[in-house]
């Protein structure tokens, strides 16, 4: 399959290629006229938040629910698409404890399927003993490995037991641009692999998870420092390699959501800064096929903007409170770069 320019996503079953829009236009700001409606979603914690965005996920209920740490990042981050591909809803709790928040909307739901991510260390037996307890008719299974990695592998082969002819790929040592990726892969409906992108090339495990996968495709998220040049070559030995990137996080969100096929008339806004809100928000923008932005706390990108406008969006909706997401976002007020 040779290169090109636009993201392959899968459509009706079918490959396309998605336009290919600038990510760094450079708009000043959203037009006066054609300004969205700004709503925000929040909660007392990452807990409530996510139970909330689950809520807003399944609002009927789902047959499927995932439920990762809210504490750390590597488990959920393959866990969002996965959730997307099955139609469930996220769910965090503590690795410990299992906030009632949580529990109250695990019960709403009422699944007849529940999947744990992550070994004991991230969710222990006690907690997946009350989940249990909480929807008694349903399944609880524990889907995990012994590192991040993985346990990646363990999600996408229990999720897409079909396989993934194009997959995303990206670092699991930070979790900046695998957030991005989460909701892009879940509108597009695809998995994304986390790898060590530190390696000097590609290691065996994932080498030949991609070929039981039978992906022809994968997509690089972020620059070499996320994932090398020598894990781009390797993988070229073998299938096709596209690499979306930018000087940092923001830009590698927008130019990620420059090339995917998704409805722009609402838009997610996410902090770039940590991970929580990020995590469950991904799933509620994939299942509706809205793009999800990381901004900075204080401020918009002026390439969003910039997409917001190109785009006719009408509707941005704020995921956290204002200790994430301030005033000035609200406002749609533009950074300086």
């Amino acid at each position: 399959m040779s290169a090109f320019v636009a993201l392959l996503v899968v459509v009706a079953g079918g490959l396309v290629a998605a336009p290919a829009a600038s990510a760094d236009s450079g708009g000043d700001v959203v037009d006066s006229a054609l300004r969205p409606t700004v709503t925000r979603i929040a909660g007392a914690d990452r807990y409530e938040l996510a139970a909330r965005l689950a809520l807003e996920t399944a609002p009927a209920g789902a047959r499927t629910v995932y439920v990762a740490s809210g504490a750390n990042y590597p488990d959920a981050l393959s866990a969002g698409p996965a959730a997307v591909h099955r139609g469930a809803p996220l769910l965090l709790v503590q690795p410990t404890a299992f906030p009632a928040v949580a529990r109250s909307a695990l019960v709403a739901l009422a699944p007849t399927s529940v999947i744990v991510v992550g070994g004991p260390l991230s969710v222990s037996d006690a907690v997946l003993a009350e989940i249990s307890a909480a929807v008694p008719r349903a399944g609880v299974a524990r889907v995990s490995g012994a590192d991040r990695y993985e346990g990646s592998r363990a999600v996408i082969r229990d999720a897409f037991p079909g396989g993934a002819s194009v997959a995303f790929v990206a670092t699991g040592r930070s979790f900046p641009d695998a957030l991005s990726a989460g909701a892009a892969a879940g509108t597009s409906d695809l998995p994304v692999l986390l790898v060590d992108g530190a390696l000097p090339g590609v290691d065996i495990p994932t080498e030949s998870f991609l070929g039981s996968l039978r992906t022809t495709t994968a997509v690089l998220v972020g620059g070499t420092s996320s994932v090398s040049a020598e894990a781009e070559f390797a993988l070229k030995l073998t299938r096709d390699v596209q690499r979306i990137d930018g000087v940092d996080r923001y830009r590698v969100s927008q130019a990620l959501n420059a090339r995917v096929l998704q409805d722009f008339s609402r838009v997610y806004l996410v902090t770039g800064e940590n991970f929580p809100d990020a995590l469950a928000g991904g799933v509620l923008a994939g299942t509706r096929h809205n793009p999800l932005f990381v901004v900075p706390g204080t401020c918009v990108p002026r390439g969003v903007l910039s997409q917001l406008d190109a785009n006719g969006t009408s509707q941005v909706v704020l995921l956290g409170g204002t200790a994430s997401l301030s005033a000035d976002v609200a406002a749609l007020t533009p950074c300086a770069w």
